[in-house]
């Protein structure tokens, strides 16, 4: 069987970046079974860092329904502490993906970081 478009095979390294309002989470290469434990702990981190999350896809090749979950529930942590996870520059794939599961709605979506740091310095709080 092929693999899947986005080469699945090449590991994923996750970085984090922390700004005034938000924290940068830098992905690069593929999330899959074996990074997703390395993301969950790195977007956990930033999440308490700072209640904006601006998750970096730029130059991700792939991200599974793992590595999606994950992103998901730090959005719920994300919102729960008046803050919320945004993302940039996701593939037309997993912009497909978060559509087929009804969660094409759940994340704001920017082309470059400087515009989803603007965002977040202009969003209001979620918190209740």
């Amino acid at each position: 069987m092929a693999a899947p478009i986005g080469a699945p095979d090449v590991p994923a390294d996750v970085r984090l970046t922390v700004a005034d309002v938000a924290t940068v989470v830098r992905v690069d290469g593929s999330v899959d079974l074996a990074v997703v434990d390395e993301l969950r702990a790195v977007l956990d981190e930033a999440v308490v860092l700072r209640p904006y999350v601006i998750v970096d896809l730029t130059t991700a090749m792939a991200i599974d329904s793992l590595g999606l979950g994950t992103l998901i529930r730090t959005r719920n942590v994300a919102r729960r502490g008046g803050g919320d996870v945004l993302l940039v520059g996701p593939s037309p794939f997993l912009r497909t993906m978060l559509g087929a599961l009804r969660a094409h709605t759940a994340f704001a979506v920017y082309e470059t970081v400087p515009q989803a740091m603007s965002a977040a310095h202009r969003r209001p709080s979620h918190a209740g």
